[in-house]
Formats: C-alpha cells, sequence, structure tokens
C-alpha cells in the first residue's frame, strides 16, 4: 500500500497499518505486523512462525498412495458412468445454504443460518467448480493452483468464514439480497428497455414475451465426473404461448461498497466506477473491456460448459489450452470418446446470452412502481452495433447488468488445465488426506517406502549394476578375443607372403642355374667342334 495514501481516506484497521508504516523508525528496527520491533526480535518472531511441530499421522508409501488414487478413479470417476443423471438430478434440486431451503419456512426447522449446507459441502469435495476454476488453472493472478488445492483440500474458505465477523457481514449481505438481484434483472428484462437492449445483442432472444427464473444447486457432469457448477440458475425467455425460446445461464453478484465494515447506504443510487473496474479478459474470445473480474468470467463458461450441450468430438481441440494439459486430458478421455454423440447436462442453451448482473442498493423510496431506466450504457461492440452493458435503476435496485456470449475456446482451455492440476495435484493430495498422512493445512508429507522394499530395490540396483559390469567385460574378451585373432591371422598371412617370396626367389636362382649350364654345356659343345 502506498505511503503517501492519506490515513483518513481508509478505515481504520487499515489507516493503523499506515501509519505504523510511516512511522519514523531507529537504526536495527523492522516492521512486524503492526509493530515496530528490533531485528533480533523479528528473526526471533519470524522463526517462531517457521517452526511448528507436526503430529504424528500415517507413514504412507507411494505404491499405497497410487492405489487409493487408482480406487478413486475407478469407482467415483469413471466418463459417463460414475455419475448418473438421477445423481445430478438430486444435486440439482439441494440448496447451497441452510436458509435457502424454503420447504422449511414456517417450522420449527426454518432457519436464517447462512452455512452452507452439509450435503452441497459433501458433494462438493474432489470437485472442480466454477469458483475455483480460474486459480486451478493457473490464470488467477494472485492465487497460484496450489493455494486453491490447499483451500479445497481443507475446506478454508468455509473456516475463514465462520472465524471472521467481517467476511461473514459480506457473504451474509451477498445471501440476502441475491434475492433483489434476482427481482431487479427481471424487472429490467420484463421491461421495454430491457427487451430492446437485450434483443439486439441476441437474435434468438428478440422476440420474448416473458421471461422466467429458474434456480439450480450443484450441476454435476456425467461426462466429467469431477467437474460441477453452481450457477444462480437460468432465465427462461418465452414468446406470448409460452413456449421456451432460450435458456440463458445467469450469475448474480451484490455489491458491497469500501471496506469491510461499509455497505451501501439505501438513500443515494450507486455510480459506475462503484462496480468493478473494466477490464479485458486474458484470453478470453470477446476484446472488450468490461466490468467483469476474470475469476467471474472464468466462472461462466465453465458453467456453461457443464450446464449447456456439445458435441463430444468437439472436446478435444488442438488449437485450445496447453499442450501439456491437452494431452493429458486426451489420453484420459481416449477410451470415452465414442461413449455419446454429445455430452453436457443440457439445462442451458450456449447460442443464448449470458446474463452477468451486479446488483446495489439505490434509492427506490420514490422509485417503486416506476418502469426501469437505463442511467448508463457500456462497452460497445462494433461487430454488432449495440452496448453489452447498463447501468439500470430498477424499483428493486440498481444493476449493472453485462450480456456475454459462450466462449467454447476459453471454456475448453479452463478444462484441460483443471483436468491436468486435479489429476496430477489435487487427487494426489486428497488420497495421502483419506490415509491420515498430512496435516491440517498441509499439502505434502514425507513419503516411507518399507524396509525390505528398500532393500529389494538397492539389491536390484546392484544386481543391475553387476549385470551391466559383467557384460562390459563380457563384451571386452570378445573385442580383445577378435583381435588376437586378426592379429593372427595378419601373422599367417605375413608368414605366406614371406614363404611365397623365398619360393619365387629360389624359383628364380634355379632358373639362373639352369640358364648358366645350358650356356657352359653349349660353349663346350662348340669348343668340341672347332677341334
Amino acid at each position: 500500500m502506498s505511503a503517501k495514501r492519506k490515513v483518513e481516506d481508509v478505515p481504520k484497521h487499515v489507516a493503523k497499518r499506515i501509519y505504523v508504516f510511516n512511522k519514523p523508525k531507529a537504526p536495527g528496527q523492522k516492521v512486524i505486523g503492526y509493530q515496530v520491533k528490533s531485528l533480533e526480535q523479528a528473526e526471533q518472531a519470524e522463526q517462531a512462525e517457521q517452526v511448528s511441530v507436526r503430529p504424528k499421522l500415517n507413514e504412507v508409501t507411494s505404491a499405497e498412495r497410487d492405489a487409493k488414487i487408482q480406487s478413486l478413479l475407478e469407482t467415483r470417476f469413471v466418463p459417463f458412468k460414475s455419475f448418473t443423471k438421477e445423481k445430478r438430478d438430486y444435486l440439482m434440486s439441494i440448496k447451497q445454504h441452510l436458509s435457502d431451503d424454503t420447504s422449511k419456512v414456517g417450522t420449527k426447522d426454518e432457519t436464517k443460518d447462512d452455512t452452507a449446507n452439509p450435503i452441497w459441502l459433501e458433494a462438493r469435495k474432489l470437485q472442480i467448480t466454477g469458483s475455483i476454476a480460474h486459480a486451478m488453472a493457473g490464470l488467477d493472478r494472485y492465487k497460484t493452483p496450489s493455494a486453491a488445492i490447499c483451500d479445497a483440500l481443507w475446506n478454508r474458505f468455509e473456516k475463514e468464514k465462520q472465524a471472521s465477523p467481517g467476511l461473514r457481514r459480506i457473504l451474509g449481505f451477498g445471501s440476502e439480497h441475491e434475492k433483489d438481484a434476482a427481482k431487479s434483472t427481471l424487472e429490467f428484462l420484463s421491461s421495454v428497455v430491457g427487451k430492446e437492449f437485450i434483443g439486439k445483442l441476441s437474435p434468438k432472444v428478440k422476440a420474448y414475451h416473458t421471461v422466467e427464473h429458474i434456480e439450480y444447486g450443484l450441476v454435476g457432469s456425467i461426462a466429467n465426473p469431477w467437474s460441477s457448477g453452481s450457477p444462480d440458475g437460468a432465465f427462461f425467455f418465452k414468446d406470448a404461448d409460452n413456449n421456451v425460446l432460450a435458456r440463458s445461464l445467469v450469475e448474480f453478484k451484490c455489491k458491497t461498497k469500501g471496506f469491510t465494515k461499509e455497505l451501501w447506504t439505501f438513500d443515494a443510487w450507486p455510480r459506475v466506477n462503484e462496480f468493478h473496474k473494466f477490464e479485458v479478459v486474458e484470453h478470453a474470445k470477446i476484446e472488450l473491456a468490461m466490468s467483469v473480474k476474470a475469476n467471474y468470467y472464468a466462472q461462466m463458461m465453465w458453467c456453461g460448459l457443464v450446464l449447456g450441450k456439445h458435441s463430444l468430438s468437439s472436446m478435444i481441440d488442438e488449437s485450445c489450452g496447453l499442450a501439456t494439459h491437452r494431452a493429458a486430458f486426451a489420453e484420459f478421455m481416449s477410451a470415452y470418446l465414442q461413449a455419446s454423440p454429445t455430452y453436457g447436462e443440457d439445462v442451458v442453451d450456449n447460442d443464448a446470452p449470458i446474463v452477468f448482473a451486479v446488483w446495489a442498493p439505490g434509492h427506490v423510496g420514490d422509485f417503486a412502481g416506476k418502469e426501469p431506466e437505463i442511467v448508463g450504457k457500456y462497452v460497445f461492440d462494433r461487430k454488432l452495433g449495440a452496448y453489452r452493458s447498463a447501468l439500470v435503476k430498477c424499483p428493486s435496485g440498481a444493476i449493472l447488468i453485462t450480456i456475454l456470449d459462450f466462449d467454447y475456446d476459453y471454456a475448453r482451455r479452463l478444462l484441460y488445465s483443471c483436468f491436468y492440476n486435479w489429476r496430477f495435484y489435487y487427487l494426489p493430495r486428497f488420497a495421502l488426506k483419506e490415509l491420515g498422512a498430512l496435516a491440517e493445512n498441509e499439502l505434502d508429507c514425507p513419503i516411507k517406502e518399507p524396509t525390505n522394499q528398500l532393500a529389494n530395490q538397492q539389491a536390484k540396483q546392484q544386481e543391475d549394476q553387476q549385470e551391466e559390469e559383467d557384460q562390459q567385460e563380457d563384451q571386452q574378451e570378445e573385442e580383445d578375443q577378435q583381435e588376437e585373432e586378426e592379429d593372427q591371422q595378419e601373422e599367417e598371412e605375413d608368414q605366406q607372403e614371406d614363404q611365397q617370396e623365398e619360393e619365387d626367389q629360389q624359383e628364380e636362382e634355379d632358373q639362373q642355374e639352369d640358364q648358366q649350364r645350358m650356356l657352359f654345356q653349349g660353349y663346350a659343345e662348340l669348343g668340341e667342334t672347332c677341334d
């Protein structure tokens, strides 16, 4: 945080931190948390944080871990087999929070508890959902896949929520006003200005007459049993005869203003700069700066992948994602690519517009009963000749609504990377946790091999080494023997050559002697004739 920022511009707990960092410090002092300490004290504090006593846990071998992984894969994560339509429909009916169960309203079991439903939490175990897909795929600038795995493995968010009243207040605000967000969005989409606005962006809903909000619980994937999504439901756009024209994925967010202790007052309308800042989502097909955070964009595309309907032959695309991640996913799915012509749960239409609405309270007292009013339009799409975002005053509050298209390439990129990190990093850690080998908030632990297994491995290594040495000796002997034979053969050839030379020389000498003898004999015969 910049030291130039004024203390009076921020809440007290932030102001205190700014004050401590700006406070003059003597040589040899350091800031630890909100306190100025000596370097020796700082070093002791840091060492105290690092030193921790690890509890005695089960010792697990790599073979036991791998066997557990294989068991999980075979029992819970077989594509098109482990997760059935009946189980999917049951989970879709489960509410996310205990307070969401309207069947208990007016009974002794009615509750306003914002705690997550334990059945819903259990169903999300070892699942990649829309809320963590962005970080799990390695696309989040603030959270690594390892941090996302640790959060999911140990349910750290739920524990943090229980320990933080401020966080509970923010989340409670969102849960409390989600119905207002849905109501405001429906007010806008049911109005003349709303129909005109969305009709310019999607021909599929251009002629709709009414719109209805259908809520879903946790929607699991039959094709990819390790993936699921919990959207805020779908908008069913219907014609005058009540026929469904399109089923649009919808996501609501309820905006709180400022820091944790401040909420929006209900006596003023928010301005557009008080919502999310406008930015371009990296790797997205649409290259426009939108008031949609990258993790929210990923959440909606992930839900579109799970809830939509797609050709199975298009699941693996060589032009999408990272090659290593895509190859691992393709290998895992290779035996199932003929299981069905399509995949996806077919509860939303991917060619229908995706509705993203951020709600905030407004000055609704004197606006009740009025028609929604667009006070600003943003994100002009030149291809469509229309704006994708609008700030709207509604009787039930203000919304900044953004209309998106399903981005299949982006969704498949998420699919490949999320699977890779799930299979090779999340699943092994989950197996270790199930085997009782991980301490709280741990991701890794010592893997101990049995003594006899180590001995066998060492003996095998020594045996392999001895065998390799023996092979090298045998090869050397063969080479020496071959060299000796070659030398012997060369010597024999030399001897034969010498012998041949001697024979040739002897033959030549014999010929010379014969010639001399014949010559002398001729001279003798000539002398006798003369006499």
